[in-house]
């Protein structure tokens, strides 16, 4: 992190949310030694931290509309799945919380190549959507990132001289 960043607290909230990222994935391995509590528990938190990221880096920039403009630019499946990933958030927070529900098992005599280990995906729904866990924990994380280089661009040195 530079220590000119406009957002530093919306950073630490990014390392927290990569944080329980992999806590999900450390639990949801066949191998692993959580409770079966834990998955839900860290995805829960995951959510929680994510969506906290766009909010303190709104708080943080405290002027202009960067977040808006950043959203605008966004794709329109891409604006989709981030109201959807504030819905789960939302629902887990304030209403019955995210029901995750596991994969199917492979079969018995399934055999992994060498060195490969499996991590289940897990489902939850938002709507009439069901996201893989993993698979939208990556894609939240990816499009956070993407909103903390768009901020860092918008008020670096070069980009207020073309303003």
């Amino acid at each position: 992190m530079t220590s000119d960043t406009k957002t530093p607290s919306a950073r630490r909230k990014m390392e927290e949310a990569q944080f329980f990222h992999w806590k999900v994935v450390g639990a949801g391995e066949s191998a692993s030694t959580e409770s079966p509590e834990a998955y839900q528990y860290y995805f829960n938190a995951f959510l929680c931290a994510a969506h906290s990221v766009i909010d303190i880096a709104q708080y943080e920039l405290r002027r202009g509309n960067v977040i808006g403009a950043w959203r605008k630019a966004l794709s329109e499946e891409d604006r989709v799945f981030l109201q959807s990933m504030k819905d789960g958030r939302k629902s887990e927070v304030h209403r019955t919380g995210t029901k995750v529900i596991k994969q199917a098992g492979l079969p018995g005599n399934f055999k992994f190549p060498p060195g490969m280990r499996l991590v289940p995906e897990r489902f939850f729904a938002v709507g009439s959507r069901n996201y893989g866990v993993v698979t939208a924990c990556r894609r939240y994380l990816g499009l956070l990132a993407d909103l903390l280089e768009y901020i860092d661009a918008q008020s670096s040195p070069a980009s207020r001289r073309r303003s």
